[in-house]
């Protein structure tokens, strides 16, 4: 329905005693639904006027925008009912109560959107339309803010800034509104058993990592580590001489040495299970446990067996519980070699701005290796909005992308040739993606893009950079390797968006 409205959308919600009651429109939409004492259905009454909303400046724009809607619906009843004299008296008392209120709620945005306050300013609030240019008569108040407004609605076409998070972009190209209602606009929510899962599997991956160094072969590690029924079928490799003997025996050692390690690290910092009193995220937690043996002794094989292609995607035997009992030589070859492991960077922050100019400048240097005629921004946007069916209402060719979030993991490692390249992993704790569904992921677009036009050393500048070689998804709750299809590693990736300063044409 609201992707269907043309002129006007009705919002409602259902009050009822026998149910949990429905504050949306009094807390997402105060401007347009204010809960005032003459409201029929009874709320409990606050002690204070602004119920703590002037604890926070985010608490202050609500309680700005709550007044002025609330002033001028008292102005309009009170201009509406004058007849009389005394009425007529009674109303200029509470119109100048309501204007000198209007004033002081405008002048309040006003004052914390200039000192950099985002949701202060009236063009970024949900759901609300520019004012028609059509309206003669202007209040005072308009008058007096009217040189502001016009400051502030040129500041923002010359600056247009969309910040996007690579975690939230699938599901807002799914549905725009699906993805505004559900994270920006749900409140806070609890959180579920398949976030703390995956959260704390994030956490355990990067100790393991950036403070124990575990993906760094030099690093010693204490093989008592090994649970005593790992060790008695170890034991039996090392010490047989026999043709079924694997010279990859101190590999599994090893990774399953530091998989025990890893688990003891995650229990530190897992809540007990006991903690949680809802039924069913504690059946869920219940439900997940098998899975994170399963998760960190994939992820501590990556560790051992990736840092050189000589060792990387072994075939390996697993228990029931994802334990490593044995690595064997592959028949089947990677496509190509991930080089060897220089350094990691754990949960890398990121944060890249870029326009349609930029954009503009990489298509034609991919234009120009071709030969091929060069093309304006203008014309950049116009053939983007074409490929997406047409662009949103507010978009411009001046408009910018800010993108901000964190990397599970980059790599960065060395050729054969002596040559560096980049390696991005993100780690999954769910279901699989398709091959389709890898390749068109766009939280892995988001990341290459986000290091090609970094805020700090963007790579689309620098003409010696590393080219992010491949970005992968790491299942670790299903797979052994990242990328991995039909039992074969790194077999479905993203290829590299830009190679030096141009699009990837490579197939």
């Amino acid at each position: 329905a609201i992707t269907r409205a043309t002129e006007r959308l009705y919002i409602s919600a259902q009050y009822s005693d026998s149910a949990v009651p429905s504050d949306f429109l009094y807390y997402y939409l105060p401007e347009r639904y204010y809960n005032n004492e003459n409201s029929r259905t009874p709320f409990t009454e606050f002690t204070t006027p602004f119920a703590g909303l002037d604890m926070d400046v985010r608490g202050l724009v609500c309680a700005a925008r709550s007044q002025i809607l609330r002033a001028s619906s008292m102005k309009e009843e009170f201009g509406n009912s004058a007849g009389n004299a005394d009425s007529a008296s009674s109303s200029d008392s509470e119109n100048s109560k309501s204007r000198n209120a209007i004033i002081d709620a405008a002048q309040t945005l006003q004052l914390l959107k200039e000192n950099g306050v985002f949701c202060a300013d009236p063009f970024e609030w949900d759901f609300m339309s520019d004012v028609d240019d059509y309206v003669d008569e202007k209040s005072s108040v308009e008058k007096d803010n009217e040189k502001y407004n016009e400051k502030a609605s040129s500041a923002k076409k010359i600056n247009s800034v969309i910040s996007l998070s690579p975690s939230a972009v699938d599901s807002l190209w799914a549905c725009p509104v699906c993805g505004l209602v559900n994270r920006q606009l749900l409140g806070p929510q609890p959180g579920s058993a398949a976030t703390y899962f995956g959260t704390l599997i994030h956490e355990t991956a990067r100790w393991a990592s950036e403070n124990q160094h575990y993906d760094m072969p030099e690093t010693e590690v204490d093989e008592t580590e090994v649970d005593e029924t790992e060790a008695t079928n170890n034991a039996a490799e090392v010490t047989n001489n026999s043709a079924d003997y694997s010279p990859y025996s101190p590999l599994v050692r090893r990774s399953n040495a530091i998989a025990n390690l890893m688990e003891k690290y995650y229990l530190s910092i897992a809540p007990e299970l006991a903690d949680i009193r809802d039924s069913k995220e504690h059946y869920s937690a219940l439900a997940r446990e098998k899975n994170i043996k399963r998760a960190l002794h994939a992820i501590a094989q990556y560790f051992v067996t990736s840092y050189d292609q000589s060792t990387y995607a072994l075939n390996s035997k697993k228990s029931e519980n994802g334990i490593l009992e044995s690595l064997t030589k592959s028949e089947k070859s990677l496509e190509s070699s991930i080089g060897r492991l220089q350094q990691a960077y754990c949960e890398l922050q990121t944060s890249a701005h870029f326009g349609f100019n930029d954009i503009t400048r990489v298509l034609n240097n991919t234009f120009k290796n071709a030969n091929l005629q060069t093309v304006t921004a203008h014309d950049c946007y116009e053939l983007m909005g074409a490929l997406v069916g047409g662009w949103p209402d507010g978009a411009s060719e001046d408009m910018q992308v800010h993108i901000h979030g964190r990397i599970d993991r980059m790599e960065k490692r060395i050729n054969s040739d002596g040559s560096e390249h980049i390696r991005l992993l993100d780690y999954k704790t769910g279901k699989p993606l398709t091959a389709s569904g890898v390749f068109n992921d766009l939280q892995l677009v988001c990341y290459q893009l986000a290091l090609l036009f970094s805020d700090e050393n963007p790579l689309i500048d620098a003409s010696n950079a590393p080219i992010i070689s491949r970005s992968v998804l790491f299942h670790v709750a299903k797979n052994d390797y990242p990328a991995q299809d039909h039992n074969v590693a790194e077999n479905v990736y993203q290829p590299p968006l830009c190679v030096k300063n141009a699009l990837n044409n490579n197939p």
